[in-house]
């Protein structure tokens, strides 16, 4: 058995209650419940990842929506924290970067470099706060933020936040 079918088999087992809505509209009801009281008094989001993702976070639990905040700092880059999100759709583990305020590094390095590494990434992220990723796009997230470590498996971080809880 693959690894991803592995990861599929073990999602489903912990999903039971699993539904069969649209993951992009859950996403963006997520995101447009949390992040328009935030910009009423931050409107670029500058420095308000943690308030951000914590809230996100809640939200999308609140959907049956799977996920895990990720702080840059425990790779030893920027503090500066997002969320990974998992879901079946069509049978396929699909997985989710969002970060609504990635907005705030416009024409700082985080941002020139994903520019450069992955447009179709940086344009899902200013126009919809998210995107779905694989390894090498989440990769190239990484790297705008100039980690140069080894390559992240995005099941490995599910799998690592098992192991915490036990």
């Amino acid at each position: 058995m693959k690894d991803n079918n592995i990861n599929t088999f073990y999602y489903k087992l912990l999903n039971i209650r699993e539904d069969n809505s649209n993951i992009d509209d859950k996403i963006t009801n997520c995101i447009n419940e949390v992040i328009p009281d935030i910009k009423k008094t931050n409107a670029n989001l500058s420095r308000v990842c943690k308030v951000i993702a914590n809230n996100l976070s809640i939200s999308l639990h609140e959907n049956n929506i799977e996920n895990i905040i990720i702080n840059l700092s425990n790779y030893g880059l920027y503090e500066h924290e997002f969320i990974v999100c998992r879901k079946i759709v069509d049978n396929k583990l699909n997985y989710y970067l969002l970060d609504p305020s990635f907005i705030q590094f416009k024409g700082t390095y985080p941002f020139l470099n994903l520019e450069k590494k992955d447009n179709k990434l940086l344009d899902n992220l200013v126009n919809k706060s998210y995107s779905q990723i694989s390894n090498e796009s989440f990769q190239n997230y990484l790297e705008a933020f100039n980690y140069k470590d080894k390559k992240i498996d995005i099941n490995n971080l599910f799998i690592e936040k098992i192991r915490k809880i036990k």
